[in-house]
């Protein structure tokens, strides 16, 4: 073929080549949409902010993340990761062009437009990064009364129950049970049916009821108002311990030995052994709760042993038949009697107590891994300097986290105050 032909054949394939690209480009619909599809944000110096998940709100233009950062994150200075599949161009806070690469301030709102690929349609989000305001292991504590009631006082014992608490008061004449449901307003009910020399230091409640041990003689209510005798139960109770998964648990004397006894009916008791040495007999704090590893566990605090010497112990049980003593190698915090101990904010707290010369200055104590070792509270948990050291008081935590400390004793006179705290980070949302 003639070289010149051959060479207009060729020009002619390029051309149709050529158009045929040109005719794909031009066919491409340039697109309206302006939305962001995902955001990110990095720095390497932000604790969390690696977890932290943003929502992108289409219909109010806005971009945010539900949970706070955690306090004090250092959020001023970050970088963006912004997607979406059909933009064209990004704008930050109207004159930076967005490349990746942006280190921006996010201590106040950030405005990103997004240009999409129809040059034309635009969009502007406001972007919040939400951190939180306040000390997550701050407590919070106040007084809510000075003076549940007037009056005379030999005993005093509170308890939650169905949500409200029952402090139970004994007097010379009779027993009465002032309730509420928040610390601050009570009413008061004359209680019948207890004996009046019984003894309210190791009154317990189930799930339905109240429980008391009177001279070997069991004792309930259902609403903490009227009581009565239940069956003799069928071994020799002193003094009940806690109620755990159904079943109740008490000491009792076996050939003058103390023993821990178990009961699912409140009248048959199963003999679970003899208690350990330098188990604490009275004046012990008591509290049960769901262990880390979701078991229910119980824990005794201080108290007396058999022999009457005062202990610095922390006991600890899932089942009652078999107890640790956690604090066995090294005597933490001085012995004392007539102590609470509750669970919260991922660890135990001791409150208040007395050793043989009166209260103790030392009002709380904790321990972050459950028993096994404890040091004083530290300033963001300490009780205000308006909190009078006490001993016999009682403490109750209820279903939004708020601890409440009611009543007590010191060397001189029963305290008939009560006080309420909580952890921020207890806070239900936090």
């Amino acid at each position: 073929m003639n070289p010149q032909k051959i060479l207009i054949v060729l020009l002619i394939i390029t051309a149709i080549f050529a158009s045929s690209c040109t005719k794909t480009e031009d066919t491409t619909p340039a697109s309206s949409n302006t939305t962001i599809t995902k955001f990110s944000l990095k720095s390497a110096s932000t604790n969390g902010l690696s977890k932290a998940t943003f929502t992108i709100d289409n219909d109010n233009n806005l971009i945010y993340n539900v949970d706070s950062l955690p306090y004090l994150s250092d959020v001023d200075s970050l970088i963006p990761s912004i997607f979406g599949g059909t933009l064209s161009a990004i704008y930050l806070n109207d004159t930076i062009r967005y490349t990746g690469k942006d280190t921006l301030d996010f201590r106040n709102p950030i405005k990103i437009t997004t240009i999409a690929t129809d040059k034309k349609s635009t969009r502007t989000y406001t972007v919040k990064v939400n951190v939180h305001q306040v000390d997550p292991d701050l407590y919070r504590w106040e007084g809510l009364t000075s003076e549940v009631y007037q009056g005379e006082t030999i005993e005093q014992k509170a308890v939650l129950f169905n949500n409200t608490i029952h402090f139970f008061v004994k007097t010379s004449t009779n027993f009465k049970n002032y309730t509420s449901t928040n610390g601050k307003s009570w009413s008061e009910t004359a209680v019948t049916g207890l004996p009046l020399s019984a003894s309210l230091e190791r009154l317990i409640t189930t799930k339905d009821e109240f429980l008391l041990i009177h001279n070997a003689e069991l004792y309930g209510s259902t609403d903490g108002f009227s009581w009565f005798k239940i069956a003799s139960p069928t071994a020799q109770l002193n003094c009940l311990l806690f109620s755990m998964n159904n079943k109740i648990y008490a000491l009792g004397t076996v050939d003058s030995k103390r023993v821990v006894f178990e009961s699912s009916d409140k009248t048959t008791w199963k003999n679970l052994g003899f208690a350990p040495e330098n188990f604490p007999v009275s004046g012990f704090g008591v509290w049960v709760d769901a262990a880390p590893s979701g078991k229910m566990q119980a824990f005794l605090v201080g108290g007396r042993n058999s022999g009457g010497t005062l202990l610095s112990t922390v006991w600890s049980t899932e089942s009652g038949s078999y107890w640790a003593n956690l604090t066995a190698e090294k005597e933490w915090f001085t012995p004392r009697e007539q102590v609470s101990v509750i669970q919260y904010g991922g660890g135990l707290m001791i409150i208040g107590g007395k050793n043989d010369s009166g209260a103790l200055s030392d009002k709380q104590w904790v321990s972050p891994d459950y028993g096994l070792s404890w040091k004083a509270a530290d300033e963001k948990a300490q009780l205000p300097n308006l909190f009078i050291p006490r001993f016999g008081q009682s403490v109750i935590i209820d279903k939004e986290n708020y601890i409440y400390i009611i009543g007590g004793q010191t060397s001189s006179t029963f305290l008939k105050d009560v006080w309420k705290g909580r952890k921020n980070s207890a806070t239900p949302g936090y």
